[in-house]
């Protein structure tokens, strides 16, 4: 019997040609690498640019955040953008393990240790991955890798340390028991707000939740 895959949220900018390209390369090799064990949701893909309903897209980006296994956040800049920390904190609510990528190599936290500011750190089932992307490409460059042939080369290595990350933060034990996940979701969702409770039936929360559990998510 073939396994379900297990979704991920990729959570991060998608406002630029490289936000929106870097997303989608690296997203479709973590789901060739894992040859198909991981799925990748991508919110890109269901925003339009030219008319934009805010309330709907902030309502249906939480909602694929509720509904996806894993939370992956892009915390690059030294500002992180501020849709990808509300989904990374929602994510965290729902007891949904999460890894937060870092291939930016300024230092923008409250010390060495922290690139970031401190209190995106600390959560459970959190595992961060914080690479230094200048050092890596000229890596790359002294072993003969073409400038061509760089970005899909890189990707793949890339791809091979975010399942790692992944699989090691899937293991990590909830802390939601599973008896009350239920309860916990209706009032999580509740406190949404702005229509948000309207988007998912109890009937089908129960289906997404059994799904999570089969899953070892919950």
């Amino acid at each position: 019997m073939k396994t379900e895959p297990i979704s991920i949220y990729w959570a991060g900018g998608l406002f630029n040609y490289k936000e929106l390209l870097g997303n989608l390369q690296l997203g479709t090799a973590v789901e060739n690498i894992s040859n198909g064990k991981y799925k990748v949701f991508f919110p890109q893909d269901c925003e339009c640019g030219t008319s934009r309903d805010i309330q709907g897209i902030r309502n249906q980006d939480l909602l694929s955040v509720l509904q996806c296994d894993v939370i992956l956040a892009n915390f690059d800049g030294t500002e992180l953008d501020s849709g990808t920390v509300v989904e990374f904190c929602f994510a965290k609510a729902l007891d949904i393990p999460a890894v937060l990528l870092r291939t930016d190599f300024r230092k923008c936290g409250d010390s060495d240790e922290l690139p970031w500011n401190l209190m995106c750190s600390g959560w459970q089932r959190t595992n961060t991955l914080w690479i230094n992307s200048m050092e890596e490409y000229h890596n790359l460059l002294q072993t003969g890798v073409k400038q061509s042939n760089l970005a899909a080369v890189w990707a793949d290595l890339l791809a091979e340390k975010i399942i790692k990350a992944l699989d090691s933060v899937i293991l990590q034990a909830p802390w939601l028991p599973f008896d009350q996940a239920l309860d916990h979701y209706r009032k999580s969702i509740q406190s949404a707000g702005s229509g948000f409770e309207k988007m998912l039936p109890d009937c089908e929360l129960e289906e997404l939740l059994e799904k999570k559990h089969r899953h070892g998510i919950l």
